[in-house]
Parts: C-alpha cells; structure tokens; sequence
C-alpha cells in the first residue's frame, strides 16, 4: 500500500468539490489585495522561517530591535477573509478539519491554489495577513498589544538552518541584506523570551525530533536533529502570540465574540504521586543523589522546574530521556473548546490557536472573531456564530484524533521499512540498533532508537522467549523488569541493544551497562567462580601453585582461568633440551599447557557477560578492556583475602593473549592501572629459570 493508498483509507482526498474550486478560481481572480481596509506594510523586511520543504507559510515575521527592547510584528496568513462560514471552502475546511501530512505526501485542509498559492506568505509577492504588534522591554516582557489587517511583502523563504548560520556568524545573509538586522532581532527577542518569567512553567520534553521523508528513489528516510535556537525562538514567539490572541478574544463582549481556547488539563494529583515513586525507585536502584534526580512535589518545583534541572548528557542522559518520557505520560491530550482554561504544556492560562489557519480550521475561525472584535460587528448572529463555533470545535477535534490514527500506521509502515528487511538472517547475526528504555507499559517495553530514531516496542512474550521462556514482571513503581525470581532483566533509562523479530517489533539482545557499574558485576561474578574453582582445581592438582591466570583476548570478548603448580612447570621444562632458550619460553608462557580441566563451568557466565559487553561497547573498546582487565585483577586480589593462594610464592595475573606478545600487553596494561604487583609477579614468572 503506498501513502497515497493509506491516506485514501483513512478518507483523505486530495480532489475537492467543483463548488470550491468555482470559489478557489473566483479568488485567484479577485484576490482582495487592493482592500482598502488593509494597512499597507509591505516596506516591512518581513521574512518566513521554516523547515526546507514547507510550502504553506503560514507566518512571516520581522523584529526591530529599538531603544530599550524590541517590536515584533508577526503576520499570519488572513485565510478567514477567503473562508467564510456558508461558503463551499468553509463547508469542506470543517469537513477535513486540518491538513495532514505523510511522508512525501501532504493532503491540505485548503485547495493548494490557497494553501500553497494565494494564501501562503511566499517571497516577492503581496499577500493578506492579520499581524501580531508586540513591544517588549529589554527584559522581553510585552509592554504593548495590538492587531490589524495588512497587506504584506516577504523578502525571503528561510530555513531555521539557514538562518541560525547567519546568527552564528557562520554565513552571510540568507537574503537582502535589508533582512540582517531583523534576523539578528529575532534571536535576540527569542532568547529572552525561552528565560523568560513567563515561560517559568513551560514544560520542555526532551524528544527526538523525527522526520520521515521519501527520497529522489522513493525510499524512506528517517532522521532527526536538535532544534536550533532560532527554531525555539520562533517557538516562543508562536506560543505568545497564541495566548495574546486568546486574551483579546476572551475580553471581547459575549454577544459579538465566541472565542475558542485550546486547554490541556494538568496532570491528576493520582499520577504525579505515581511518578514521584518511581523516580525514587530510579534513584535508589541507581544510587543517585537526591539533587536534581528526585521529584518533590512538597518542594513547590513543578515539573517544568524539575525536567529543566536533569542532566541531559552525559552518563545520566539517557535516564534524563526516559524520565521526560515518563512526565509526558501524566498528560492527557490538549482539545479545544469553547470555555477558557490553562494551557498546562505551554504554561499559559489563555490560550488560543491562531498560528496556523491554513492548516487548521481553528485557526480560520480564532481569526474570524478577532477580526469582528477589531470591527466592533459581525455578519452574522450571535446564533450563527455560536453554532459555527460549535462545528468548528468537533471539526478540530475529530481531526486531531485522525491525525494520532494516521500517525500510528505510518508509524507502522516506517517500522516495517526500516525493520523488515533485517529479518533474513539467523537472530544471532541480524542487525543491532542501539537505543535508550524509556518505560514499561503492559505487555511490552519502550525503547527509543538512537539511528534512525524511532519508537519501538518489545513484547514480553517475545522478550521471555528469549529469556528462556522466564516470566517477566514490571515492579518497582514502573523502574525495572524482574523474573520471577526477582533478578533484573532491565531498568528504566538503559541503553539496550535490540533486534527485529517481527517487522514491528524487537527483542533486547543486550543491555549496555556502563562501564563502572560493570565492572563491580564482573568482579562480583569472577570473585564467585575464583572461589568456587580454585579450591576444587587444588583438590585435582596437589602441590604449592606455581601461577594463576585469566585470561582474555585483545577485544576482551572471552574469560577464561587457567593454572599450574610447581611440580607441573617442572616437569614440562624438565621435557625440553636445556640450550633451547626459545622452547623455554614459549612453555613458560603457554597456558594451554596449564590445567583447565575443572575451570569452565565456573567462567561461563562470567565469559558470557564479558562477550555480550564487549559488542556493546565496541565504540569505546579500548575503555572497556582497560576495565575488564582492572575487574578480574581486582578478582584476583579479592581470592588472595580469602586465602586461596600460596602467599608470594604463587603469581597471579590478567593477560590480554596467550602469547609473548599478549604477555607484553599485560604487563603495560597492569602498570598503566596501577597494579604494580601484578606487573612485578607476571615479570618475575617469565623471568624465571628453567
């Protein structure tokens, strides 16, 4: 099915009415740019900033920096002076609700001779647009409001690329140079306005952001990239604007204005006392200070104060993703409707949608009412207004669930893309994507790639197959996966390594664990086997010991143990002919030669661990096998307390290879970690007689 098929299923045409496009033709003719009510500002460097491929501009904006702050005056496309209540284009605006976008395929609200012609603010052409007049002081707090219809110009097409290159004095100016100064404004202004007071309970996610895109072949292409800070800052001047325009719709009379508000309800006092749990697990499990990781509600903070202090890289910055994940959960959804509430994502206690009337019928209609406020009349009854007002809400709404609907199977069918072709060969040698757990949900797990950046699932029956069929179980207020007997298969904020099992599913393969905490489990685990083996392997060989090894290779991606006592090594140097220097050498330092014969079970898992840590962690195997080799000396020192060897006259030692040169390598590695002993013991064993 291609995505014009799966838009068609979901009812999405790209074919409108012949009496829209009677309309459409009739606009293209008499485009109303000679109004007279229009305020001429076309002298105005206006410019749009938008991602490459955006072809509805919806706003232009231009920022003068002044004497003590600044004016913005922001331009949103006046799409409501060609959609009109009663018109064709109005009935089908309702009937679709919003435009929709798929990968490689856009499905407008309005006819593309609007969207993308008429309507749209593009560069070096008049256009319609109701613009934002906002003054700052040089804190950026709004000293003055106001709104009128305009005729504008829009010097240039930016990119948020493009421009932030500008601002960062990396690139000349994406345009006139007429347009620098404004460009400069605006970061400025943005700045501001992202530290704010205002902004103080904005709840800021940390998420990927995602795009999907087909390429010149036809393939999907999965990326995503930080915003910049021109990105933010048009952010900012968006979501003010959107709450200006709901407190001007809000103080006008009731019997000529009936505004719509979007309001999203905080979260209920129930679940934020479930997530402060849980991050008290997350801290407990993980041995982390109070300071910033643990969530008071008694502390007054908010979430929007508390996510701002998580660390978002370093060794916690995986956690930091899944805990952001976690905090959008408590939300419910944002709607519209016709009553004034908070907005709890945007921190605002008015707020509107006026940012997008070219892509949403909210928009056309918030417009509509300012502009009979502004008028001081409407064409039409109070009446009429209200049961516009009334479509116009469930249109918004119902398209928002369509959008959620839409976005779940392309979801879908990006997943399969991506994952479906991985699933020819065996499990064992399918492809690794790394990535972050962000939560456990009934039945499955969270997981967050890092490239491409995609949310995927695994499903516990699927994980349990692997796990040998053990049964898992979320415990620990939502913070970890437990078997039955209680042992963690995995934590919240992990990096996991997962593989295909389905063209919509993975399996974790293994969990990455960092470095230190790994190492302590290793020591644990090999200090266990040490413990275990060597007694056992005295009882089989008697006599004082003459060396203990463990032995790895150069990728650390094997453990095992090896041994001899005195009277071994005598007997096979006592073999070899007394001038052959070089046969004594390689027997003193061939540990094949040396007895194993009871020492692998014990190593196993300790083996097994070692190997699955070492593929994660080939990015940084220099680190992890400086690790390994520090965790099972340190193994070795932990048996020596217990009284396993035979005081200084048994070496012990960690060595990379089993060869001259792996010899070499772990002495300089024993140095390097500071295990002088350990060096001066592998040396005095090579250098002994034979």
């Amino acid at each position: 099915m291609s995505f014009e098929d799966l838009a068609a299923a979901h009812g999405l045409t790209l074919d409108y009415p012949p009496a829209v496009e009677a309309e459409v033709e009739a606009y293209l003719k008499a485009p109303g740019l000679d109004d007279p009510a229009l305020v001429d500002r076309t002298a105005l460097p206006f410019v749009t900033i938008d991602g490459p491929g955006t072809r509805d501009l919806d706003q232009a904006i231009h920022v003068e920096a002044r004497a003590g702050g600044f004016r913005l005056r922001y331009a949103i496309a006046d799409a409501s002076y060609y959609v009109r209540p009663g018109t064709a284009l109005h009935a089908e605006a309702l009937r679709r609700g919003a435009s929709y976008y798929l990968p490689g395929l856009s499905v407008p609200m309005l006819p593309r001779a609007l969207s993308e012609g008429l309507v749209s603010i593009g560069p070096d052409v008049d256009r319609r647009a109701l613009i934002f007049d906002v003054e700052f002081d040089g804190r950026g707090t709004v000293t003055k409001f106001g709104l009128e219809r305009a005729r504008v110009r829009s010097r240039g097409k930016l990119t948020f690329d493009g421009v932030q290159a500008f601002v960062d004095g990396k690139a000349k100016v994406p345009g006139p140079r007429a347009i620098g100064p404004s460009l400069l404004a605006i970061a400025a202004l943005g700045e501001l306005r992202c530290k704010h007071e205002d902004r103080a309970q904005m709840v800021r996610y940390l998420r990927p952001e995602t795009t999907v895109r087909l390429d010149a072949a036809g393939k999907l292409v999965v990326s995503s990239a930080p915003r910049t800070a021109i990105e933010l800052a048009n952010e900012q001047i968006s979501i003010l604007c959107n709450a200006l325009g709901g407190r001007f719709l809000q103080g006008g009379p009731e019997e000529l204005v009936q505004p719509i508000y979007r309001v999203h309800e905080p979260p209920e006092a129930e679940r934020i006392a479930g997530f402060e749990r849980l991050v008290a697990q997350v801290a407990r499990q993980r041995g982390l200070p109070d300071d910033p990781w643990l969530y008071r509600r008694a502390a007054d903070q908010g979430m929007a104060g508390y996510l701002q202090h998580l660390p978002v890289t370093g060794p916690g910055g995986r956690l930091a993703r899944a805990l952001h994940r976690q905090a959008m959960l408590l939300n419910g959804r944002s709607v519209f409707a016709a009553e004034p509430r908070a907005h709890f994502g945007v921190g605002e206690q008015i707020y509107s949608r006026f940012t997008a009337p070219m892509r949403e019928i909210v928009g056309i209609q918030c417009h509509a009412q300012a502009i009979d406020r502004m008028l001081g009349k409407s064409p039409r009854s109070r009446a009429e207004d209200e049961a516009v007002r009334a479509q116009v809400i469930e249109a918004g709404n119902r398209s928002k669930d369509q959008q959620r609907a839409l976005n779940r199977d392309i979801d879908a069918r990006v997943l399969a893309a991506v994952l479906g072709p991985e699933l020819g060969p065996p499990f064992d040698r399918r492809v690794r994507h790394t990535g972050t757990i962000v939560g456990f949900a009934p039945g499955r797990i969270h997981v967050v790639l890092d490239d491409p950046p995609l949310d995927v699932r695994v499903p516990l029956i699927e994980q349990g197959k692997l796990e040998r069929g053990a049964w898992l179980t979320v415990v620990d207020d939502g913070a970890r996966l437990a078997r039955k007997d209680g042992t963690t298969v995995c934590r919240l904020g992990d990096e996991v390594q997962v593989a295909a099992v389905t063209p919509e599913a993975v399996v974790i393969a293994t969990v990455v664990k960092p470095l230190p905490e790994l190492h302590d489990e290793l020591i644990d685990q090999a200090s266990a086997a040490l413990r275990a083996w060597l007694p056992r392997f005295r009882a089989a060989h008697p006599g004082p010991l003459d060396a203990v090894a463990l032995i790895t290779d150069a990728a650390g991606t094997t453990v095992r143990a090896a041994a001899s006592t005195i009277a071994e090594r005598e007997a096979r140097l006592g073999a070899l002919p007394a001038r052959d220097r070089r046969a004594v050498d390689r027997a003193r330092w061939a540990i094949e030669g040396w007895s194993r014969d009871v020492a692998l079970d014990e190593f196993e898992g300790v083996a097994a661990l070692a190997a699955s840590q070492a593929r994660a962690h080939r990015d940084r195997a220099g680190d992890f096998v400086d690790m390994l080799h520090e965790a099972l000396m340190t193994a070795l020192e932990d048996a020596d307390t217990h009284g396993l060897f035979d005081g200084e006259t048994c070496a012990r030692f960690v060595t990379i290879a089993d060869s001259p040169d792996g010899a070499a390598l772990a002495r300089d590695a024993a140095a390097r970690l500071n295990h002088r002993g350990e060096a001066d013991s592998l040396v005095a064993y090579l250098d002994r007689g034979g």
